[in-house]
This record gives C-alpha cells, sequence and structure tokens, in this order.
C-alpha cells in the first residue's frame, strides 16, 4: 500500500467530512426542498381558489364570469375557467379564446373527483383534498406549470364548473437554484481552509512528531543522550516527555548494569574458593587470586588457557545439563599440564542477553598465600637486564605463535647504566614480557617496531607504550608488581608501567 503523507491524511478527511456533508444537503435543495415549495405554492393556490369559490356561491349564473373576469385582472396567477364538460370560458392570460377541451387535464379529473385520476408530475400530497394538482409543460405559455384547480359549486352545493389556477415554477427553481449555488461556493470556500488546515497541521503537528520520530531513531541507534526540547503541549508532546523519561532510565539502568559488574567481581574476590565467571565465548568476567591458581591464568597463555577450559567438550555437556535444569551440577576435570579440577558448574541466565558461565571449586577454603615477597626474595637488578630479559622472554614465546618482536627502548640510552630498579623472584620480567606479548597477539602490526619510552622520575621509573591493555592483562600483571610498589595505569590508546627504583 503506498504511503500517504499525514497533512494529505488529513486534506482528505476534510474533503470527506464536507462530501458527507454536502451530498444529503444537495439532494434535500434540489428535490425535498423544491417538492415542499411547489406543495406550499399548491396549498396558496387552493385556498384563492376556496375563497373565490366561496364568494361566487351566491352570485347569479350570469354574472359569475363578469366576476371571475375581474379576479383574474388581479390576480398574479394565471386563471382558468371552464364547464363541467371541460371546455374553457375564461382565460386571462390569452387574447384568443382557447378551444382546446381541458377535460382530460389530471388536475380537472382529479377535482372532479374521478377515482382513478392522479397528479401529473408530482407525488400524491396531504391536505389538498378535493384539489387536482399537476406539473407539466404548459403548450399554451411555454414553460414549466404548477395547476391547481378545484370544482365550483353554487349555494345549493350543485357543481356548475371547474376553476384551475396556474402558476410557472421557474421561481420556485430560481430559489432552490440560488440556494445551490451558495452551497458549491461555500463548498469552495471550505475545500480551500481545509487545506490551508492541512498546512496548519503539516507545522504544528507534523513537524513536532518528526522530532519525536528522530529521537526514536537516536535511541535505537545507542544515543542515550539525546531529548526532545520543548515538546508541545498535546499527544505529540506527551509522547516526547515519555521517550525522554525512557532515555533518562536507559542511562539509569546502564549506570546501575555497569555498578552491578564492578559489585559482581568485589564479591568473586571476596570468596574463599576459586571462582570464574564468564561469557560464553569465553570471554572472563569476574575471577579471584584462586580461581587464576586453579586454571593457570597468568603470563601470555592465560587467554589460551581461559579458552581451553570454556570451550572443553566436558565443560559444554555440563553447561548444557546445568541451563536445563536450572541448578550447579558437579564437574571433575583434567586440563593440559594443570592439575585436576574439581567443583559446581552453573549457568546464570539474564533476561535478554546471554547467559553467564560460573565455576566454583570445592567449598573447602584455601589459605591464599601473602603477594608480598619474602625479605630474602627482594633484590636490586639494573634497568637494563630486565628490560633485555622481559624482550627476549616475550620474543620466544611470541615466535611459538608466528609472530616476531622488536622493541625500540627510547630514552633508555641515556640513562645510568647503574639504574637498578626493586625486583623479586622476576616479577618485573614476567610483568613486561606480559605486556609486550598481550600487545602484539592483539595488533601483530605493531611487533615490527614497538616503540616503549622510558623516563626516570623521584622514586619510580615510567614506561610508556602508545597502546592499551585488555582488562585480562591487567588482572595478570598487577599482583606481580604492585607489591613491590609498581603500577599500571591503561587507556583505550596508551599504558604507562611504573617500576620501583631500587
Amino acid at each position: 500500500m503506498p504511503r500517504i503523507p499525514l497533512p494529505v491524511k488529513l486534506l482528505l478527511s476534510y474533503l470527506g467530512v464536507l462530501l458527507l456533508g454536502a451530498g444529503p444537503t444537495f439532494f434535500y435543495i434540489r428535490v425535498v426542498l423544491q417538492g415542499d415549495l411547489l406543495r406550499e405554492s399548491a396549498l396558496r393556490m387552493s385556498s384563492q381558489i376556496q375563497k373565490v369559490a366561496e364568494s361566487l356561491r351566491s352570485v347569479p349564473d350570469d354574472e359569475r364570469l363578469q366576476v371571475l373576469r375581474k379576479f383574474g385582472e388581479i390576480s398574479t396567477h394565471r386563471l382558468t375557467y371552464m364547464s363541467l364538460a371541460g371546455d374553457v370560458l375564461l382565460e386571462n392570460s390569452v387574447v384568443l379564446p382557447l378551444t382546446i377541451n381541458h377535460a382530460s387535464r389530471s388536475e380537472v379529473r382529479m377535482a372532479m373527483a374521478e377515482p382513478a385520476s392522479k397528479p401529473e408530475g408530482l407525488p400524491v400530497w396531504t391536505g389538498l383534498h378535493g384539489t387536482g394538482y399537476a406539473r407539466r409543460h404548459s403548450e399554451t405559455t411555454g414553460f414549466e406549470t404548477l395547476y391547481v384547480a378545484r370544482q365550483m359549486v353554487d349555494a345549493k352545493n350543485q357543481p356548475y364548473g371547474v376553476l384551475r389556477l396556474a402558476t410557472s415554477v421557474d421561481s420556485i427553481e430560481a430559489v432552490t437554484s440560488g440556494t445551490m449555488r451558495f452551497l458549491l461556493n461555500a463548498m469552495a470556500v471550505a475545500a480551500s481552509v481545509a487545506i490551508l488546515f492541512s498546512l496548519v497541521s503539516a507545522i504544528l503537528f507534523v513537524r513536532p512528531l518528526q522530532r519525536v520520530g528522530a529521537m526514536a531513531q537516536n535511541l535505537a541507534s545507542g544515543d542515550l543522550g539525546v531529548k526532545v526540547l520543548q515538546p508541545t503541549n498535546d499527544e505529540v508532546g506527551d509522547v516526547a516527555r515519555v521517550l525522554n523519561q525512557m532515555a533518562t532510565e536507559l542511562r539509569r539502568r546502564l549506570l546501575s548494569a555497569g555498578m552491578g559488574e564492578a559489585l559482581l567481581s568485589q564479591l568473586v574476590e571476596a570468596l574463599p574458593c576459586a571462582c570464574v565467571i564468564f561469557e560464553e565465548n569465553g570471554q572472563l568476567v569476574a575471577c579471584n587470586g584462586a580461581g587464576r591458581r586453579a586454571l593457570h591464568l597468568s603470563g601470555p597463555e592465560a587467554g589460551a588457557r581461559m579458552n581451553e577450559f570454556a570451550e572443553h567438550p566436558q565443560v559444554q555437556g555440563i553447561l548444557k545439563v546445568a541451563e536445563n535444569d536450572g541448578q550447579a551440577e558437579p564437574i571433575k576435570l583434567d586440563l593440559t599440564d594443570g592439575e585436576p579440577l574439581q567443583g559446581l558448574l552453573h549457568v546464570l541466565k539474564r533476561p535478554g542477553m546471554a547467559p553467564l558461565r560460573v565455576f566454583v571449586a570445592d567449598s573447602t577454603p584455601v589459605v591464599e598465600q601473602s603477594l608480598l615477597p619474602a625479605m630474602e626474595d627482594i633484590v636490586a637488578r639494573p634497568l637494563s637486564d630486565v628490560l633485555s630479559q622481559a624482550e627476549s622472554e616475550a620474543r620466544s614465546a611470541l615466535l611459538e605463535n608466528g609472530h616476531s618482536l622488536e622493541v625500540t627502548w627510547e630514552g633508555l640510552a641515556s640513562l645510568s647504566p647503574q639504574l637498578s630498579v626493586t625486583d623479586a623472584e622476576g616479577r618485573l620480567v614476567s610483568a613486561i614480557s606480559a605486556i609486550l606479548s598481550a600487545i602484539v597477539e592483539s595488533t601483530p602490526s605493531v611487533g615490527d617496531g614497538l616503540a616503549v619510552g622510558v623516563a626516570i622520575e623521584a622514586t619510580r621509573i615510567r614506561l610508556h607504550i602508545d597502546c592499551g591493555l585488555h582488562s585480562h592483562t591487567l588482572e595478570l600483571i598487577r599482583p606481580l608488581i604492585e607489591p613491590l610498589g609498581g603500577e599500571v595505569e591503561t587507556t583505550a590508546l596508551e599504558t604507562k608501567l611504573w617500576l620501583p627504583r631500587a
């Protein structure tokens, strides 16, 4: 079905209302009103004939014709007086006498009370008992004429003739035609006003509706900050206000959802047993220290280890059972190069979103070792040795996966060779190696020329890289450097790593 703009629909509705109102009006004026005017005219002429007949009841026979002639001179209607046989005795509108017998005229037969007589060209009207009437083209005058006739009786109630009055219907048709012309002109004005109203509606109604539609499209595209400014005080304005409230509620719910994920991460970190929450594709959502140790989620192989666990056939089968039953299912699994895992798998369903997978190890509390290194393990190592060893380990790990690595340590040559950092158990080397490997794996093209800025600060040494880090990598390296006094910050465009000076 073709699309019709709203202003056009409004214009069509206005014109439809005009046609619905004008159609019955035209019918009334052309048919009903004209018939009513003809009937009223017939009633008046019948009343006039009745008065003339009453006045002639006491007039002698030889004087009636003279009295009728005087009445015909002052009458505005055409007067015809005829005998009971239909012969015309008096006609006031013609000079020569009429020789045509009128006994066969329908109005004359009705006036003579013939049973089978009916009006010609008119319906049967009430209130005209004893009166004959008809409408036809007059052969004498050449006009469409209304005839009304009554039988004349004398003082003894004996009929002696028929008196007929006739009038042209042109005056009646002129009244109805004038009314029709007025109605047609009024319709033309109304059509012009309808077009004007359609234009006004396009300005006052369609434009606000278009703004509401544009806001809905922006909401669908993800722009939650859009809103309709100055909504109108009508139904369209009500819709705009509801959409503004919906956008505000969506922003609040998204904020609440982000806070919920943060609370979920804190809860998982507080659990005494190993707990790992991940998505269907293996993407890690939350994991505590015990869970990282249980699945060996550390170093450059953390992502591969997580995918190996999430895609394991036994894990997939148990997750399907847990999702169907709605309760946790036990699992005992041996991963490659790992200790046997034993615990529960559960599926957390989320309305409108993909469910989350949860692995919880046996509920036996695990006493986690302190992340702080022992005093005897803390040593001072030259910064250049730490950086070169981290580069070497990252290059070896990347070569196994078909990647290359060439690092330029910008600013290192200007620093003192005796500049040292605080390290323990090779944590700084592991952290820097994990960062380099993660950056190259996410963007292999940077491996051929990765630039790392080196700068000295009061108590720390800062490494700057023009690349961001994934949250998984941050979770791996923070436990390595923060107990030593180090720190890491990352955005989508850069990463800053601070190493403690010795």
